[in-house]
């Protein structure tokens, strides 16, 4: 579906540079995606809202300051 992408010089080193460097696109961006989601989470006022959002206990939800109460169904 996606093609490798050789980085060039990374991907001619020795051992490392197969494993690491030879990869499609999708892969690279998912690697980065990973440090710039850890970064949201933990290091901006938005990260303490999501996390306690994502947790079954309201008291979490509560204590972030975001609405706790779920929708009538």
């Amino acid at each position: 579906m996606f093609e490798p992408i050789a980085l060039p010089y990374l991907s001619a080193i020795p051992l490392l540079g197969s494993i690491l460097f030879n990869h499609t696109a999708l892969l690279y961006g998912v690697m980065l995606l990973v440090p710039v989601a850890g970064f949201v989470l933990y290091r901006t006022k938005l990260g303490p809202r999501l996390r306690a959002v994502l947790t079954t206990d309201l008291s979490f939800v509560a204590a972030s300051g975001a609405n706790h109460l779920r929708p009538s169904q």
